[in-house]
């Protein structure tokens, strides 16, 4: 399917491609982009008052096009390939960071936090602080 969809659009000739943002519109973007074509993003939340009926293809089709008319639209930028990979890192950290907060909590709610333990476990408690 996507092969197709790359072979139909290196066959047509540069033009302006809109698209509603997600997941994977910005691959598309430098897909097309790669064949010549400008791409423009919309933001969801600028298409949704254009549809009419149920969310389906064609009638999204229809309100990316209502969107992408209307003067002053805003447009989202589109990501480097760079971007979702350091993105996808800080949320790794972010992970990280949190399960660490919640262990040290629990050591000190078993009260393994206290100076008074054993040896070996005061050693335990010092290593998962730092």
């Amino acid at each position: 399917m996507r092969e197709k969809l790359t072979e139909f659009i290196a066959q047509q000739p540069p033009s302006k491609i809109v698209m509603e943002a997600c997941g994977s519109a910005n691959y598309w973007s430098r897909q097309f982009k790669r064949f010549g074509h400008e791409v423009k993003q919309i933001s969801p939340q600028y298409v949704a008052p254009f549809r009419m009926g149920s969310k389906n293809d064609k009638n999204d089709a229809v309100a990316i096009v209502e969107a992408d008319r209307r003067p002053g639209m805003r447009y989202v930028p589109e990501k480097t390939q760079e971007q979702p990979d350091i993105q996808c890192l800080h949320r790794v950290r972010q992970r990280l960071m949190k399960n660490r907060t919640a262990l040290i909590n629990q050591i000190r709610g078993l009260g393994l936090g206290v100076p008074r333990m054993n040896p070996v476990a005061k050693k335990g408690a010092m290593l998962c602080e730092r």
